[in-house]
């Protein structure tokens, strides 16, 4: 199996080959909008219910609140696939908010959307092309590829926004900047304190709201709750201590803010779909 990684502060881009075989069904979530190319192979996707049936050149887009999983990759070509994730917060809390209409992706499809991008449209392979493009500047850091990734990522949003019709024609509810940035502040709050207490109340005055309104603003922006949010975080920051550490189990779920290795051991199999003990990226 391949796998690598590739991040900036808000996106990362994996590089996956597997072996070909039926998988079960593992249902995971996170808090990243994901676009995936495949470079190669065939198979089965399920999305919150429906199947999709991808081959090599295929494009998907899901959204921070749609459970995904390969469920099977068929025998024949090897299986070989690009993903970039990224924070939905990458596009409301841009200073001039020109990426904001990019968010109708996720909070305002129309009827006509599917997860696996229309194949036939003559824009998918152009989207494959600037996936494997940024793939190069992670590998190769020329100057200014960081910024070459984030351009990359926002144009490929907006040829799927502009040229398949999956959104609809109406504008996104307006939200003042100031709250957005709030909001931003307040999930910075979030991730430099995982290992702690939260409770709704503090996180919703460090953005200076209400606490339903916080929670209201919070999935409208983010696409799930804000404990889905926190849980999630912290599992992920469990991983990256298994991955690194020679911490126990016990002294994870405390660094990582459960409060308790019955909640840890939940909270990760709900995650990741497996336990921490058989944990691998």
């Amino acid at each position: 199996m391949q796998y690598d990684r590739f991040e900036l502060q808000d996106i990362c881009l994996f590089h996956t080959a597997v072996p070909p075989g039926q998988r079960n069904y593992r249902e995971h979530f996170h808090t990243e909008c994901e676009i995936s190319f495949l470079l190669g192979g065939a198979g089965t996707y399920l999305v919150d219910g429906k199947e999709y049936a991808f081959r090599r050149g295929d494009v998907l887009l899901f959204g921070s609140n749609e459970a995904h999983c390969i469920t099977e990759i068929l025998q024949g070509e090897p299986f070989d696939m690009l993903t970039v994730k990224f924070e939905p917060k990458m596009l409301w809390n841009g200073e001039n908010g020109a990426a904001f209409v990019l968010l109708k992706l996720f909070f305002g499809r129309s009827e006509r959307f599917s997860n696996l991008i229309d194949r036939e449209n003559p824009a998918t392979p152009a989207i494959g092309r600037m996936m494997m493009g940024m793939e190069r500047e992670f590998r190769t850091r020329p100057r200014g590829y960081e910024l070459k990734v984030r351009l990359d990522l926002y144009t490929v949003l907006l040829i799927l926004l502009r040229e398949y019709g999956y959104v609809t024609e109406e504008p996104l509810p307006p939200t003042k900047d100031r709250s957005l940035r709030q909001l931003a502040a307040a999930m910075d709050y979030i991730d430099a304190n995982l290992s702690q207490t939260l409770t709704l109340e503090e996180i919703a005055a460090k953005a200076a709201m209400s606490k339903a309104y916080f929670s209201t603003i919070f999935k409208k922006y983010n696409g799930i709750t804000l404990w889905d949010y926190i849980t999630i975080k912290r599992v992920e920051k469990a991983i990256a201590l298994i991955g690194s550490t020679g911490m126990t189990k016990l002294q994870i779920a405390a660094e990582c803010g459960f409060a308790s290795p019955a909640n840890f051991y939940k909270a990760f199999r709900r995650v990741t779909g497996k336990t921490p003990s058989n944990y691998k990226a």
